[in-house]
């Protein structure tokens, strides 16, 4: 197998509303961060890992399944700024 197939891939999505950071365990095991952005309001941004497209999906239907609406996926591939073009709050999972 070769190393790029093992190598989880990272993505940001973008979703309307602002999801309460209680929500992230169950969503995935596989969140990096959670945010709701304090300059875009109504905009919850979650930083995730997975495996390959079919753990993607999954966590899709998830966020499928609260109901929210899915504004942006990005394929981050080694970009290091994982928070584009604006400005995350400070708020993550399980931070007071």
């Amino acid at each position: 197998m070769n190393e790029e197939a093992m190598t989880p891939n990272i993505y940001r999505i973008e979703v309307e509303g602002h999801l309460h950071e209680k929500w992230a365990a169950w969503l995935s095991e596989t969140i990096i961060r959670m945010d709701n952005l304090a300059d875009n309001n109504g905009v919850t941004v979650i930083v995730v890992s997975v495996p390959d497209q079919a753990g993607l999906r999954g966590l899709l239907n998830k966020l499928w399944d609260l109901n929210l609406r899915l504004l942006a996926v990005t394929n981050l591939a080694g970009d290091e700024n994982i928070w584009g073009t604006r400005s995350p709050s400070a708020t993550t999972p399980g931070s007071s």
